[in-house]
């Protein structure tokens, strides 16, 4: 491109913010939906494959035993219908629980009490990575699973042992 393409681009992204976000955005969200939606289709198709019983390889012919077999047998039934069941109850309590609580953070918290929200409504999403560090630490640790594994072969691993 020339120097004067070039120019042209610049100015056209400066005059106009909409475009200059679009450009920038296009690339991720078209490869996140991509992504996302492939996964999607993937899963559908896997539901009308079927395994062989003997060598459990996934045969590649469509069938509708899988979704026969979820209806006719009282234990997938139920898990089903759990799982339908429990998907709506959580939906339900996070939109009464979500939408007031956003709406106080929008419109009536002060910045303080908002920044005491947000915290509170992230803290469990730290939860996972606690659990983890908190694991490892323990198996790192002078009686972890690691001293305890490497000690019949006169091996020994300091670990966290401040």
């Amino acid at each position: 491109m020339t120097d004067l393409g070039h120019r042209r681009l610049s100015t056209f992204f400066f005059r106009h913010p909409r475009a200059r976000l679009a450009a920038l955005l296009a690339v991720p969200v078209v490869w996140i939906v991509g992504v996302y939606l492939g996964s999607l289709v993937v899963l559908l198709l896997s539901a009308f494959w079927d395994t062989n019983p003997f060598t459990a390889e996934v045969v590649h012919e469509l069938t509708l035993d899988n979704f026969r077999t979820l209806f006719e047998r009282d234990v997938y039934r139920d898990v089903a219908w759990r799982t339908i069941r429990m998907a709506a109850l959580v939906t339900v309590a996070d939109a009464v629980l979500a939408f007031p609580i956003a709406y106080y953070m929008a419109r009536v918290a002060s910045p303080r009490t908002r920044n005491l929200l947000v915290v509170a409504v992230l803290m469990p999403l730290w939860a996972n990575y606690l659990v983890k560090a908190y694991a490892w630490r323990t198996m790192l640790s002078d009686g972890g699973v690691i001293n305890w594994a490497l000690g019949p072969l006169g091996l020994h691993f300091d670990g966290y042992s401040t």
